[in-house]
């Protein structure tokens, strides 16, 4: 079942938020409890979301999330997101325009973390025309 757990990597916490196999109401109590884990480290976060084919990004979902998700967005340094469809991502470039952050899909875990640990490579900003004016 799913998890909220803090990884130590190279010196560096990611946070890991392990939605697989968890239902809508399972999916919004991780995300109650990352960000309370959150606000209780204040200090900036990698974070590292896994997904996989049984879970939906629906609207109460995503509702849910964009609300919890604006109390710790300042914490948030970058985070990667593993395990979404085609459909799913578009549902997050979405996302990331009303969050105007640009969180980043890939199709495996490790790639994710060496992502969040590359130091060299900041969360990329949104692409000029997503950005609000």
């Amino acid at each position: 079942m799913g998890h909220v757990k803090k990884l130590i990597i190279a010196g560096q916490t990611i946070l890991e938020i392990d939605y697989a196999d968890l239902n809508e109401a399972e999916m919004k109590d991780l995300v109650v409890e990352a960000k309370n884990i959150a606000l209780a480290e204040n200090r900036p976060l990698l974070v590292l979301s896994i997904f996989n084919n049984k879970n939906y990004l629906t609207p109460g979902y995503m509702r849910h999330t964009e609300k919890s998700i604006a109390d710790v967005l300042h914490l948030i340094d970058k985070q990667a997101i593993v395990g979404l469809s085609f459909t799913q991502k578009f549902i997050l470039t979405g996302f990331n325009i009303i969050l105007q952050r640009n969180f980043e899909t890939f199709d495996t875990r490790d790639d994710a973390i060496r992502y969040l640990l590359d130091k060299d490579n900041p969360e990329t900003d949104l692409p000029e025309h997503f950005k609000k004016k």
